[in-house]
């Protein structure tokens, strides 16, 4: 099959498609990819001239920017679509966009239309285009994206895993991988730095990445000099190694800063600056050779993990490190504000090859390793049950941290609100009532619903399920609409009943079977009028091929058509 990856976002991510790419290489497809200029240079060791499609932004932009007249427009919409139009050419019989955009669902959209117009059928995975306009999701696995993937989320499935679910392929090992470079292969630039890096004793390096995409994701200057001297007068002193600065060429004056206030020669000698002075295969090969890399949620993390190589990842509360922080097994992510002294141990366990001590926020156990369901933050643990009880048919969480009275007051509220919905929707089918104050109602719902999942944020993922299947509807008529929200609060109230019932069976005395509370539960909800859904179907019902442990288990190779599950 002949595939066309869209990563229009962050390096990072770039990076973390790479095992996707192997992936679906290792069971014989074609793969090509589309990444904007910045990143041409991260794509390029991994994909030949014809495979390697460029967004050129600038070129389809800067005419119509620079001259708003037709004819700037005109220049603008004649770059664009020639390009597309080399795309289209390329008959691409799967696009996987991954990047999540609104620049990339038009894209694929366009992509789409253009195959249609010359009688073929391109299958979607991520992102794309209803025929009337609105945001289209085909797929669980993107939708689950959409729903429940970011900042201050539960979610604890690694990007790099999301990416190759939304793909349709299963992950092994040897997909965590970047292209190796020998020395003698290098050119004389990166031959001379690596020379600045050696010790006599010729001891791989702790890499230090000092920057980060934003300011909130890293240290300040003087954070990062504590660490560096921290560094070089501890585990570099003792292991005979160097500590390389690592960083853009904007970070590189934050990085001759560091080392001009260091005062003592022989932690200044132990200490060596690259931020700037290398290409981004240069930087690749660097990290290939490297001991351990220490630094923020950015790309060199990724390369590190593709690399197989420890980190200590310096997580700020602003991302999810679950998402994208460390995987190799012997790293360790740690709480950005860490003393540098803590910082220093964990390199040292991990070149001493010896467990790491607290404090930390979790270790990373490989690249393939299950996502832990208790942690110290019970309130996250509750909600990533639930999220893996709702997408992947897992448990239900039999009970919640903090006030149980105030989750059990949220859940009935949702439940009388989708009553309200349902009785809505029933009557619009019927022509009952006036349709305008029904429609003003199942607006209500939806707000009131909203506000519920913003004031206790343990049911959040149960709404925000729920409000995205609305999102993925195509177009319909109005009866057709009608029954699909009628299909869906089946499936809603059983949810919702369901976890209701598993709070209750805890909450019974022993005396009482989990199977007498279970039956009279359902007993209810025949008598509530509920259609559809067996409650206990409903997670298996939206089931993203992920196991009970939150990931897919690893499958032995081989090909089949990915574009369905």
């Amino acid at each position: 099959m002949k595939i066309l990856i869209l990563q229009l976002a962050r390096l990072g991510d770039l990076y973390q498609t790479w095992p996707t790419v192997h992936a679906l290489r290792r069971v014989g497809h074609e793969v090509h990819i589309l990444t904007r200029q910045n990143f041409k240079g991260a794509a390029e060791p991994l994909f030949s001239g014809r495979e390697l499609k460029v967004f050129e932004t600038r070129e389809y932009l800067e005419p119509m920017l620079m001259n708003l007249s037709s004819a700037g427009v005109h220049t603008s919409a004649d770059r664009l679509n020639a390009f597309m139009q080399e795309l289209a050419n390329e008959q691409y019989e799967l696009i996987v966009n991954l990047s999540f955009s609104t620049l990339s669902s038009w894209l694929t959209h366009e992509l789409q239309t253009r195959a249609a117009d010359s009688g073929r059928q391109i299958d979607v995975r991520g992102y794309t285009r209803h025929a009337d306009g609105p945001l289209a999701i085909p797929d669980d696995v993107s939708a689950y994206f959409y729903a429940q993937v970011g900042i201050q989320r539960p979610n604890r499935v690694h990007l790099t895993r999301l990416f190759s679910m939304i793909a349709g392929v299963d992950l092994l090992e040897e997909d965590f991988s970047g292209p190796r470079f020998e020395l003698r292969d290098l050119d004389e630039n990166f031959q001379r730095l690596w020379h600045e890096v050696q010790t006599p004793e010729q001891q791989a390096p702790i890499l230090v990445h000092i920057g980060a995409s934003q300011d909130f994701k890293t240290l300040t200057p003087e954070g990062w000099e504590v660490v560096a001297r921290a560094l070089s007068d501890g585990p570099a002193a003792r292991t005979h190694r160097r500590v390389v600065l690592i960083g853009s060429s904007g970070e590189a004056p934050l990085a001759e800063a560091i080392l001009a206030r260091m005062s003592n020669n022989e932690t200044r000698s132990r200490i060596v600056s690259l931020a700037g002075k290398t290409s981004l295969t240069q930087l690749m090969a660097l990290v290939q050779r490297a001991a351990v890399l220490v630094g923020g949620d950015s790309s060199p993390l990724q390369l590190a993990n593709l690399y197989g190589i420890p980190a200590v990842n310096l997580a700020s509360d602003e991302v999810n490190h679950w998402e994208t922080g460390a995987l190799v097994k012997g790293g360790v992510v740690v709480t950005l504000g860490l003393s540098a002294e803590a910082i220093a141990e964990h390199v040292d366990a991990i070149l001493d090859q010896r467990p790491t001590r607290a404090p930390w926020v979790r270790e990373a156990h490989g690249v393939l390793a299950m996502p832990a369901d208790e942690t110290s933050q019970p309130d996250l643990d509750f909600r990533w049950q639930l999220l893996k009880a709702i997408y992947m048919g897992g448990e239900f969480p039999s009970t919640g941290q903090g006030s149980e009275l105030e989750l059990r007051h949220a859940l009935q509220q949702m439940r009388e609100l989708a009553g309200v919905e349902r009785q809505q929707l029933e009557a619009l089918r019927d022509g009952r009532g006036a349709a305008k104050v029904s429609a003003t109602l199942l607006d209500q719902v939806a707000e009131m619903t909203s506000a519920l999942a913003r004031v206790e944020p343990r049911v959040a993922e149960i709404e925000r399920w729920w409000s995205t299947e609305k999102v993925r509807w195509s177009p319909a008529t109005v009866r057709e609409l009608i029954e699909r929200g009628l299909e869906l609060n089946a499936q809603y109230e059983a949810l919702l009943h369901q976890i209701q019932s598993v709070l209750q069976t805890s909450s019974q005395s022993s005396a009482e079977s989990t199977d007498t509370v279970v039956n009279r539960n359902r007993e209810e909800m025949r008598e509530d009028r509920m259609q559809g859904s067996d409650p206990s179907s409903v997670g298996q019902s939206m089931n993203l091929g992920v196991s009970n442990q939150g990931v897919a288990e690893p499958a032995v190779p081989q090909k089949r058509e990915i574009g369905h599950e």
